[in-house]
């Protein structure tokens, strides 16, 4: 199962159990969940005279309420004993949504997981109905309520009568689920092996896909013998374990896999969903988060190669470009250069093209021509300028292709007598010196001998006057008028901006003009978007989904971005 959430193929069923009141082994601590359905049946024969009988099931009991007193009796029944605000996400609830499972499906009316997956800060996307397809988006979770949600009590399957198959009621979203169960591996958690809730639901299933259902596991405390034997035959492993016990072993399995977490992976991959978008795949397998340039370069390239596919007119190819650039501009709101270019370049093919592919690619190779010029003359200057000067120590601090762009042009006599510092970059970099290594590995050839040094090393090195030279990218610059006023980067360059001018050591900020915007207000700084590139990494998802599990309040947040003024020991280099 943890290789499975490592490749994004673990799909988690949640059941009842997974809500009610649960008690810590260890600590004796409780944490008050919902009552059982059998809870709820007793509650009902005490309170509504109309039901009455033995041994009544959860939905038998609910249609005799619906029966004598109307369906909004029956959902007003429910939400008063479900829809809680006071009640948190039990420690379950916690782990589960850390966990980067691909998909959650549950039968379950409350809110307790969608609770607990925003404060784990991971987008999600309830589906209930066939319209909720249509809205779900590629960078969200699919949470599939199928007995509907109890924020919504017309959605609500409850009573005997309104048990009705998935392909029925909601054929788009049995479609979904059917799709989205292929080259999946299922757990269920907190179903008991004897609930009809989890038998209707492993036979949809295995209707669904019959000789090519998943393979599956429960997890289940003190199973009977025959109920094991049984389920085993059909294909379900059954795990004898409580369930929180369970998913607290996965997360601790998961980080503790030398070199290869699930939540290092979620880094390594980025956990934007925006890169699983086919515009921006090719960025998948680079060691750190991309760069703009690369975003912007892996765009044009594919846009290029929708082209050339056959069956799409040329207005399904922009509205397809379209809405990767938003979906990558959703997430990271400073990427001035594609916004505008890709704003510039789509509208500009639209209105002239005429639907013709061909004139679409020719300006498409005309602007990929246009970057490569601008490269080169950014190149040039930095040349004419000495930028790089023999025997200098240069401290390069978050990977731009501009950056490697001017080290590599450095004559080979010159690289051969420098010293690169090469910064971690954390927390950009989800595992330690990612950002660094990569750079390292765009320099394979060079001259120059570098060095990888922690972040907290850069102010030492400054004030031992180990550094000659800073060299910066930027994602945008912020200028009144002609005069640069302001340069947004990583999170972590005002650091070292303090430090350089401390000591009056000259930096360069690479950065083509179509990054230049007017600042609105000379008086005040522009407003930028500080949002983090990732939120949590290595095994501290983990640690802190233990924590959160046993109520500590504790949270951790990384800025991805700073806003930096242009000091006087700043110079911003463009080909203009």
């Amino acid at each position: 199962m943890v290789e499975a959430l490592r490749d994004g193929s673990l799909l988690a069923f949640l059941g009842a159990g997974i809500s009610r009141t649960f008690k810590d082994a260890l600590t004796g601590q409780e944490f008050p969940g919902l009552p059982t359905a059998q809870e709820l049946v007793a509650t009902l024969h005490r309170t509504r005279p109309t039901v009455v009988g033995t041994n009544l099931t959860f939905p038998q009991a609910c249609f005799l309420l619906k029966k004598a007193e109307g369906r909004h009796a029956l959902e007003k029944f429910l939400q008063n004993e479900i829809e809680k605000p006071t009640l948190k996400p039990l420690p379950a609830h916690t782990l589960c949504a850390v966990l980067t499972f691909a998909g959650y499906i549950t039968t379950n009316y409350d809110t307790l997981l969608e609770k607990a997956l925003s404060d784990a800060r991971r987008a999600y996307h309830v589906l209930v109905k066939d319209e909720d397809v249509t809205r779900l988006r590629s960078e969200k979770v699919p949470l599939i309520k199928l007995h509907g949600c109890i924020t919504a009590p017309g959605s609500l399957i409850a009573a005997d009568d309104e048990y009705v198959p998935l392909e029925s009621r909601a054929p788009i979203l049995e479609a979904f689920m059917k799709s989205h169960l292929a080259n999946k591996t299922v757990v269920f958690l907190g179903f008991s092996l004897q609930d009809m809730d989890f038998k209707l639901l492993y036979e949809e299933v295995h209707k669904m896909l019959g000789k090519w259902k998943p393979q599956s596991y429960a997890v289940v405390v003190n199973p009977a013998t025959y109920d094991t034997n049984y389920w085993e035959t059909k294909g379900v492993k059954i795990i004898d374990q409580d369930l929180t016990a369970f998913l607290s072993e996965i997360i601790k399995i998961s980080t503790n896999t030398a070199g290869s977490s699930v939540l290092q992976r979620r880094a390594i991959h980025h956990s934007d969903e925006w890169l699983n978008n086919p515009f921006f795949t090719s960025l998948r397998n680079i060691r750190s988060l991309p760069s703009e340039t690369q975003v912007i370069d892996a765009f044009l390239t594919h846009l290029l190669n929708e082209l050339q596919i056959h069956s799409l007119s040329l207005d399904q190819v922009i509205s397809k470009a379209r809405s990767a650039k938003d979906q990558v501009l959703q997430h990271r709101l400073n990427y001035v250069a594609l916004r505008q270019l890709g704003q510039t370049l789509l509208d500009d093919i639209e209105t002239t093209c005429n639907g013709d592919k061909d004139a679409a690619e020719r300006k498409i190779k005309e602007v990929v021509r246009d970057r490569e010029a601008v490269a080169a003359v950014i190149r040039d200057k930095a040349a004419n300028m000495q930028i790089i000067k023999r025997g200098d120590n240069i401290l390069v601090y978050s990977q731009s292709v501009r950056v490697l762009d001017i080290l590599r042009g450095a004559p080979r006599g010159v690289q051969d007598t420098c010293k690169i510092f090469l910064a971690e970059c954390r927390p950009k970099s989800p595992e330690s010196f990612q950002d660094a290594l990569a750079i390292a590995e765009n320099l394979k050839g060079s001259g120059y001998d570098l060095t990888l040094i922690p972040d907290a090393s850069i102010a030492n090195l400054f004030e031992r006057n180990q550094i000659k030279t800073v060299i910066l990218g930027a994602h945008a610059v912020h200028l009144d008028g002609i005069v640069p006023k302001y340069f947004v980067n990583t999170c972590g360059t005002l650091m070292v901006l303090h430090a350089a001018h401390r000591k009056n050591i000259p930096v360069f900020v690479v950065a083509e003009s179509f990054k230049h915007v007017p600042v609105i207000d000379p008086n005040m700084p522009p407003t930028v978007s500080y949002e983090e590139e990732e939120a949590l990494y290595g095994d501290l998802d983990g640690k802190l989904a233990e924590l959160k599990a046993a109520r500590v309040k504790i949270s951790a947040v990384n800025i991805g971005y700073d806003l930096c003024p242009v000091m006087s020991n700043v110079q911003i280099l463009s080909e203009k």
